[in-house]
């Protein structure tokens, strides 16, 4: 939903209600549009830090019914916003709107991922928790085609419908939390073990036992610090590659001279054609691996966006369709490697005792990332400020290469792992390209 509702703005339906213009053109002035694309995951720095004390608090299932509750409340606040008079006032109730819309997401998915790693068997755990991505490009694809069939609707509020549709999503996580039973690790530390038994019986699942833990148990020793980092550089792996700038491909391609209608219809098939890719990816997660993934995607995906930056060079129509060609392909191949492997990374890499703060963590380097990138990139492309155009993707093409090589030097591969084998790799102190060859009947 927080991608559904920044692509759900960032169209010709909200320039006539949000925009200024510019050279006889309605567009979305640089300032709302870097504050629009920062306030969700502004929220989701907040949301992370809250979802790793709250889901310890008060449990997965308990805290995932009130920030599902809280961010369908919330949606009103966007709907809402063009009723303010004002030009900036409208803006503002927006972005407040957006952000603490973000803040409920941004509890809502460490919970779901710190659940998921805690209740899947080993071999369903890279797949499922890799399903993140997927559920974000539905959301940009479900605004995207909402957006696409109401291209011709001359009411100015018509944006608001593709944000009303926001409600109908809200449903999925409630009705989710009546049929799913608290996650017995987490009932185990409470010493509730006659819930515990009921709820393990019902997952079928495997429980360990383990005392409460704060923030600063994550950075307790060389061991959980280096566990630490790596979840935090797989959180960011997203933002890294690109996945702010690709959010904005409809307007940005727009800019470049693509009518509002082909931009929308290419963003909606790079959209599809990224679902795709990262249900492919279930294969490739259980036979290559994460690591190789991980590298090698973001390896790709940064020559990509380094060819787009070139082509731009010597603007027009060519570079502009070649932009949007090569952002569906990188759609395509992050959605083969980098950005399902890093959610596998994150959910597989810290330990039971502190999977909750470490998710926590996790997710707020994603969103911490997202939030400087989201800022930064429309003043550098949006032409009432740095105009650069389709040479934006320089910064997106440096930041790619040079996560591909910090995941080089920190990220080892787990596959097909327990976690008891990964603490003691980690415990192990084991080199980062040892990981593979690890043999467990060989350990102490």
């Amino acid at each position: 939903m927080r991608n559904y509702c920044h692509t759900s703005l960032i169209t010709a339906l909200c320039w006539k209600v949000f925009g200024i213009t510019e050279n006889g053109k309605y567009i979305v002035s640089a300032m709302w549009l870097s504050l629009w694309a920062a306030s969700s995951p502004l929220g989701g720095v907040i949301g992370a830090l809250i979802a790793g004390w709250g889901q310890d608090r008060f449990g997965r299932r308990k805290t995932f019914v009130i920030a599902s509750i809280f961010q369908a409340a919330t949606i009103t606040i966007c709907y809402l916003a063009s009723q303010v008079s004002g030009y900036h006032a409208k803006n503002a109730v927006y972005f407040v709107g957006k952000t603490i819309h973000g803040t409920a997401v941004g509890v809502l998915i460490p919970c779901a991922q710190v659940y998921a790693s805690e209740v899947l068997p080993v071999q369903l755990r890279g797949s499922i928790q890799s399903l993140l991505m997927p559920f974000k490009l539905l959301g940009q694809l479900v605004a995207a085609v909402v957006i696409r069939s109401e291209a011709s609707n001359p009411n100015p509020n018509a944006y608001r419908i593709p944000i009303a549709m926001q409600w109908v999503f809200s449903i999925i996580p409630l009705g989710l939390c009546v049929v799913l039973p608290e996650s017995p690790i987490w009932l185990m530390r409470k010493s509730r073990w006659e819930a515990t038994e009921k709820a393990a019986a019902r997952l079928d699942g495997q429980e360990l036992k383990h005392e409460g833990t704060t923030y600063i148990d994550i950075f307790r020793g060389p061991e959980n610090r280096r566990r630490t980092f790596i979840v935090a550089f797989a959180g960011m792996v997203p933002p890294l590659t690109g996945l702010p700038l690709l959010g904005h491909s409809s307007y940005f391609t727009q800019l470049l001279g693509v009518t509002a209608e082909n931009a929308t219809t290419v963003f909606i098939g790079g959209v599809v054609a990224g679902l795709i890719a990262n249900f492919v990816a279930f294969y490739f997660l259980t036979r290559i691996g994460r690591r190789p993934l991980l590298i090698t995607g973001m390896a790709v995906v940064g020559f990509f966006y380094l060819t787009t930056g070139i082509v731009a060079i010597w603007p027009g129509d060519p570079a502009a369709w070649y932009t949007a060609a090569a952002w569906t392909t990188i759609t395509i191949i992050a959605g083969l490697s980098a950005w399902p492997a890093c959610y596998a990374v994150a959910g597989e890499t810290s330990s039971l005792m502190l999977r909750g703060k470490n998710s926590g963590v996790g997710w707020f380097a994603n969103a911490l990332a997202t939030f400087n990138l989201a800022l930064v990139y429309p003043y550098i492309y949006n032409p009432d400020v740095g105009n650069l155009g389709g040479k934006t993707s320089f910064v997106a093409a440096g930041l790619s290469l040079i996560g591909s090589l910090i995941a080089w030097f920190i990220v080892p591969e787990m596959k097909n792992r327990t976690p008891i084998e990964i603490d003691r790799m980690f415990g192990a102190r084991l080199p980062t390209r040892k990981f593979r060859s690890y043999d467990p009947a060989s350990s102490p």
